[in-house]
């Protein structure tokens, strides 16, 4: 909402087919621009309750963002939560839960941040798969990370970053497909689509799974083979992960082995 052309480009979203999602930590959302706004749902990041929100967002954010849940439920916006994972809301999930259904949201996207960007210098908050496997499935609705026709994560949607590039979606703001100034459309057929039989995985629920994590896997050193953040989620950790994958990610093998080593402590 600090983008110089923020509000023009709100005043003709509805005159385009597609849905508009304007993401938000809510910190800026009032009762007068709620209404102004012309996207079809506002999803804000809730990163746990008081504690574990402002150890990431900054004191005080809080209860900006729960105030922006009721002033967009007002303006009759739909609103979706997204919450990352970390070290300091591992224990506020059930209390969370309750708050969003008091709230009567329709749709909670629950994700573990990727070991990239500021995470890299903070990798204290970070937790091992088998940790956020557990919190992974507190979400509901799933309408962002959907997916269809036999591909992996998010084959109906893309990115358009402020400075008008467009990529598969906000985790590869790196490898753009081009900009907006060259028409969304021709961005959106450049969109990379993995479809699922192109998976270096086989396990018996990646019909459910879709794979998981593009980004997370190809962190891991590989875009085709497992996200092993799913792979816990759904409990065939072990299965998926044979001896030949562990020899392919010893790093992260290892940083999962401390990390719940340290949990357990």
């Amino acid at each position: 909402m600090l983008h110089p052309h923020f509000w023009d480009i709100n005043e003709v979203l509805r005159d385009y087919p597609f849905r508009s999602v304007l993401l938000s930590n809510g910190t800026l959302i009032n009762k007068d621009n709620a209404r102004k706004l012309r996207v079809h749902e506002v999803q804000l990041s809730v990163d746990g309750m008081r504690k574990g929100h402002e150890s990431l967002r900054g004191e005080g954010t809080f209860e900006k963002v729960i105030r922006a849940i009721d002033r967009l439920q007002e303006a009759h916006l739909q609103v979706s939560i997204a919450t990352m994972i970390h070290r300091d809301n591992l224990a506020e999930f059930d209390e969370l839960a309750s708050l969003l259904q008091s709230k009567q949201i329709g749709e909670w996207n629950v994700d573990v941040p990727c070991l990239a960007g500021r995470l890299e210098e903070h990798q204290d908050l970070w937790v091992s798969p088998k940790e956020a496997g557990l919190l992974l499935r507190y979400a509901f609705g799933g309408g962002l990370h959907s997916t269809e026709h036999q591909q992996t994560c998010g084959a109906h949607l893309c990115a358009i970053f402020p400075d008008g590039k467009v990529a598969k979606c906000g985790l590869f703001s790196e490898e753009p497909v081009g900009s907006i100034d060259e028409r969304l459309r021709a961005c959106w057929e450049r969109v990379p689509r993995i479809p699922l039989q192109q998976l270096r995985c086989s396990c018996s629920v990646m019909e459910e799974c879709r794979g998981g994590c593009r980004y997370r896997a190809k962190l891991q050193g590989d875009p085709f083979a497992s996200d092993l953040f799913q792979c816990c989620v759904r409990g065939v950790f072990r299965e998926e992960l044979g001896e030949g994958e562990s020899k392919k990610y010893p790093d992260l093998l290892q940083a999962m082995s401390e990390q719940t080593s340290l949990a357990g402590l």
